[in-house]
């Protein structure tokens, strides 16, 4: 048996049994707020991964974008380097709209700026093309005034806690193309702390709008890996 479907048998059954002892644990929490919506004391700032393109000039998904002005405001140089970077950003237009959000941040730059410093780090895994390492987009955070870490088997209760806490969380969840990177900015709670559902920023708005993304919890805890980035202001 390959190591991937060991660690895929381990997620299932190991890793589903901690996630549900930890919601349990987070659940003594949430019984202490009222039913309610709850978001972040910073609103982030939505930044859309294609540069706002104009739908008309997308060929298809992953397809060429032939739009200088979104190309632009995402700082390629070039429309096809804009067209190859902005589908696969997700994780570092999440951060992006961290940094452009918390006060105590110290970027000013453009996507492109932060796809490049990460391509640097060799943060991104350019032999499968299967996405941004968790590692390397903390280490950006890092860079540029924040506290990172990478937590497992987390619930989707934990997700609302962590932003009681002031921290910003970067959502892992399976997409179509592998893998994509929501950044949560509130959640609903019903009766006795009960999760109805979370609100996030999706950098993606190919297909849907992207910014405040109210999902419930039944749909979420499908598409989660149960895999977050917790960041915090130093």
């Amino acid at each position: 048996m390959e190591r991937k479907d060991l660690a895929k048998i381990f997620h299932q059954t190991f890793g589903l049994a901690i996630s549900k002892m930890r919601e349990l644990e987070v659940l003594q929490e949430l019984r202490k707020k009222q039913p309610g919506d709850y978001f972040l004391s910073n609103k982030p700032t939505y930044i859309s991964q294609l540069g706002e393109a104009d739908k008309d000039k997308i060929e298809n998904f992953y397809g060429f974008i032939n739009d200088e002005k979104a190309m632009k405001r995402f700082g390629a140089s070039n429309l096809h380097e804009f067209s190859y970077w902005s589908w696969r950003a997700c994780g570092v237009v999440a951060l992006q709209m961290v940094l452009n959000t918390d006060p105590l941040s110290s970027f000013k730059g453009k996507t492109m700026d932060l796809v490049k410093e990460g391509l640097e780090m060799d943060g991104y895994d350019l032999k499968e093309d299967s996405g941004w390492y968790h590692t390397a987009l903390i280490k950006l955070a890092e860079k540029y005034g924040f506290h990172g870490f990478i937590d497992k088997f987390v619930p989707s209760s934990k997700i609302a806690l962590l932003m009681d806490q002031g921290s910003y969380v970067l959502c892992s969840v399976k997409s179509e193309t592998g893998g994509h990177i929501l950044l949560a900015t509130g959640y609903r709670l019903g009766k006795n702390g009960s999760l109805r559902g979370l609100w996030f920023d999706d950098p993606s708005d190919f297909s849907h709008s992207g910014e405040d993304r109210y999902v419930n919890k039944k749909d979420f805890d499908k598409l989660s890996t149960r895999r977050i980035i917790v960041l915090n202001s130093k």
